[in-house]
């Protein structure tokens, strides 16, 4: 057989069916469970060292014509492929292969095909947009939230800002749109300064900001004198049902510390908390009505502007605000549901702002006035 698992310092023969999890460097231990269990540190260790065995490669692997058919190709000839690129000369992660067919089969993103051999599962791949390849829409699906929030982590910023009588607050904003920044209106208007630094120091200055004319609308688009950002931009599209899994990610504020990004879908990392939610319902406040979405997952002041993404990495939605009781205004709603604006606000809103600055006149959109500062701008005059 051609192609092996290694598990600590052994090197076994891969078995079908069998589960691994990577615990290091092409090393794996057996999982008794049906899935794929690992730590953002250890998956960010194992993808960097075998980066051509994602969802992608294994779609493309498995569109394969061979001899005029495709659906001919087994998970052992993806092996035996794998063990031509450097790092898998001394075997590949059978059960690594094996999980990520599982998962892709049970997207109906692979067809079995067949057997080829005792542990030789035949796949067919279709063909796929290459824009969805391209962005990772596979990965995301297959890996799940915790994949999605190490890819974007880099992606999501904290908003922090002086207000007009000096006191701080802080807000959440995300990149989209090759070179814009995504954010509530609220957290951005008639502030002294406002700060949003990358995640390599890179001081993020504006070239326009966008907002509604509604100001019942609470987004805003920032068209930023970047060409383009390192980070990854988030793909804002409108495809989401309630009950939909979403993944929460922003900066609330914490006593005691500085910025920290949370979400909330599985553990807490070095500087990182994540957590997980749905969307469990839609409709219209009855205070400005507008359209909202419902989370239920916990949020706090700092989330707003944060994004909502879906399991494909998609985001659906943003964070504005957090209910209050309907008894005292001046008390959040205990229940702690989160409020977001569906993600057509937000395109629309992007969409009127390029007619807008070509030269072309709309009755949704118009720019903020703001002042460029050394280390950041400001909207209250």
């Amino acid at each position: 057989m051609g192609w092996r698992v290694e598990r600590g310092p052994q090197i076994l023969p891969a078995t079908r069916g069998s589960v691994w999890q990577v615990v290091g460097s092409f090393e794996a231990r057996p999982v008794d469970r049906a899935f794929f269990t690992i730590t953002s540190s250890k998956f960010q260790m194992y993808t960097s060292l075998t980066a051509p065995l994602d969802a992608n490669f294994i779609l493309r692997f498995f569109r394969r014509i061979i001899d005029g058919k495709i659906g001919l190709l087994s998970e052992g000839d993806l092996a035996d492929e794998l063990l031509k690129y450097p790092g898998f000369e001394n075997g590949v992660p059978m059960g690594h292969i094996q999980y990520l067919c599982n998962k892709l089969e049970q997207n109906n993103l692979l067809t079995f095909t067949g057997m080829k051999g005792a542990f030789g599962r035949c796949f067919m791949a279709p063909t796929l947009p290459e824009a969805d390849i391209h962005y990772g829409t596979y990965n995301f699906t297959t890996l799940g939230f915790p994949y999605i929030r190490m890819f974007f982590e880099k992606s999501i910023l904290p908003v922090v800002v002086r207000l007009t009588d000096d006191s701080h607050d802080i807000g959440t904003c995300f990149l989209a749109f090759n070179n814009c920044v995504i954010t509530a209106r609220h957290c951005i208007e008639d502030m002294k300064i406002i700060s949003i630094t990358t995640a390599s120091g890179d001081i993020i200055l504006p070239k326009k900001i966008a907002v509604y004319k509604d100001k019942m609308k609470d987004v805003a688009v920032i068209f930023t004198q970047q060409a383009s950002f390192i980070q990854p931009c988030l793909r804002v599209a409108v495809e989401t049902i309630i009950l939909d899994d979403v993944l929460i990610m922003g900066y609330p504020p914490l006593p005691g510390f500085d910025a920290v990004q949370v979400s909330e879908v599985t553990s807490i990392g070095s500087h990182t908390k994540a957590a997980r939610g749905n969307i469990v319902g839609q409709g219209k406040s009855y205070l400005d009505n507008q359209d909202y979405y419902v989370i239920n997952a916990r949020v706090k002041g700092g989330n707003s502007g944060g994004p909502v993404i879906q399991k494909h990495g998609v985001v659906v939605g943003m964070l504005v605000q957090i209910p209050t009781n309907p008894e005292d205004n001046s008390k959040l709603d205990a229940l702690g549901y989160g409020i977001a604006v569906p993600s057509n606000d937000i395109l629309t809103l992007h969409q009127a702002a390029l007619k807008l600055e070509e030269g072309g006149s709309n009755d949704l959109a118009e720019f903020l006035p703001f002042k460029n500062l050394e280390k950041g701008f400001q909207t209250a005059f």
